[in-house]
Order: structure tokens, then C-alpha cells, then sequence
């Protein structure tokens, strides 16, 4: 599988020998680890007192990893809730459609995209957005603002360096129990056009971020609103397909799907 950035990367003070390691700090507040990237998650009980690390190589017995997987290991959040229930799971809906059948990336047209927002927020989503028509010079760094990069790094993020394995250890969404959140991209096919790389590579960081809330029990998606016919309808990055836009015979659900074109 081929994927628009380097999948693996030294995590400094998070790895052993180049092998990301999770360290728990507080073991008596943090009872397990989830392992995301290959929808793993097993219990660990550390003994009080010990701060045990867990490097990839010590779960090699229990799945089969794939030589570009990277896996991304972060304290495991306790709740049984599930991000969608039974009755959710209708795939006339724009958040199932994306969160679960796109990998969590959807596609809105420009005429539609203010009944979308409102449907949205009335379906307890926040939507950070990001402007993609300003340039990528001054959208690199609305990402760094967005993901408060001075306080995680102590520099400002700018786009002298479009370092994909900085942006993915950068990339942050809070999704409070509450709300999911919805990344809202407007015409990131002008960014596209600047550097398919970079963007491509943001759309697979924002892919992979879906999946840990996804296996947390919460909501993240990245919502493209692109102009009909955009060339970005069918790029690829790590063998993922930017799905056509949204689309449902069902208005009952969306009525904006009614919205003139």
C-alpha cells in the first residue's frame, strides 16, 4: 500500500529503537491502552506504583501487522458508548456515510453546503472550518493556530516546511463526549492544485483520526465542499478514494438535498 507520506517515523521520547511506545504517567488513572490503527483494544492492568511502556513488537503474537503500519498509541478514554446506535445506522445519513462507509471523509456541493452545516449543528455536530481558498501559505498556518502548535511545540507551524509527520503529531480535534465535530474544508481543491501532497496527506491524517474516535465511541469527520466535476472527486492516498459528492433520494433525511444547483 502506497501512502502520500513516510508511514513510519522516529517519535523521540515515544519510542525505543524506532518502535512507537506508549508510556502510561499515571498508571492508577489509566487502566489500558487502545491500539487504533488495527482496531485492538486490550485491557492492561499495571501493578500500582509501575510505569510500564508497551512497545509494537511485544503485541506481534496477537495480530498480524502490515510492514508500513505505524501504529498510533494514546490512553484509552472509559465509556461503553457507542458512536452511533442501531437505529443511527442509516445510510441515508451524510455522518454514517462518511464516519463508517468513506473512512471518514465526505463530500458536499457549494449550493448545499448551509443545509448541510444546519443539518449538522441540529444533529449535535460542531464544525471547525478551515478556508482552503486563502492559499496554502496562510491555510498552513490557520492549522497551526487551529491545532494551538506554539503551546504543543513552542514554534509557529508555517508552511516553509510542510512536514506531514509533524502535522500528524500535531493534529489534535478535541471531540468532547457531547458533540461530534465535523473538519470542514472549503475547496481544498485549490490546495490540491499547490501541493497534492500535502493535501492528500492532511486528508489521510484526518482519515486515520476518524478511525481512533470512531474506536472510541465518538464522532470525527472531514467534510470536503467542492464545486461540481472537481478534479479532486477520485484522488487517492493510502489506497482511500475521496467519495463523490453526497447525494440522497431520501429528502426527508437531508432536506437539503432540495437545494437548487
Amino acid at each position: 500500500m502506497q501512502t502520500p507520506y513516510p508511514a513510519h517515523r522516529d517519535y523521540s521520547e515515544r519510542s525505543r529503537n524506532g518502535v512507537p511506545v506508549a508510556d502510561i504517567s499515571d498508571p492508577n488513572s489509566l487502566a489500558g491502552l487502545s491500539i487504533l490503527s488495527v482496531g485492538l483494544t486490550r485491557a492492561l492492568e499495571p501493578t500500582p506504583g509501575s510505569r510500564p511502556s508497551f512497545a509494537l513488537d511485544q503485541w506481534s503474537s496477537l495480530v498480524s501487522v502490515p510492514s508500513w503500519l505505524s501504529l498510533v498509541v494514546r490512553p484509552r478514554q472509559h465509556h461503553n458508548m457507542a458512536a452511533f446506535t442501531d437505529d443511527q445506522i442509516d445510510w441515508s445519513r451524510i455522518d454514517v456515510q462518511a464516519i463508517v462507509g468513506h473512512h471518514g471523509l465526505a463530500v458536499i456541493d457549494i449550493p448545499r453546503r448551509t443545509g448541510c452545516q444546519e443539518w449538522l449543528r441540529q444533529h449535535g455536530y460542531r464544525l471547525d472550518q478551515l478556508d482552503c481558498t486563502v492559499g496554502i501559505d496562510s491555510l498552513v498556518e490557520r492549522v497551526g493556530q487551529m491545532f494551538r502548535w506554539e503551546e504543543q511545540f513552542g514554534y509557529r507551524l508555517s508552511s516553509d516546511s510542510r512536514n506531514l509527520d509533524a502535522l500528524r503529531d500535531g493534529f489534535d480535534v478535541d471531540v468532547p463526549a457531547s458533540c461530534g465535530v465535523v473538519l470542514e474544508l472549503l475547496q481544498p481543491d485549490l490546495i490540491l492544485r499547490e501541493d497534492s501532497r500535502w493535501m492528500l496527506g492532511l486528508l489521510a491524517i484526518a482519515s486515520e483520526h476518524s478511525r481512533y474516535h470512531l474506536a472510541c465511541g465518538r464522532r470525527f469527520f472531514t467534510l470536503l465542499v467542492l464545486p461540481d466535476h472537481s478534479p479532486m472527486i477520485g484522488q487517492k492516498f493510502d489506497d482511500i478514494v475521496v467519495p463523490c459528492a453526497y447525494w440522497s433520494p431520501c429528502d426527508e433525511v437531508h432536506r437539503f438535498t432540495k437545494a437548487e444547483v
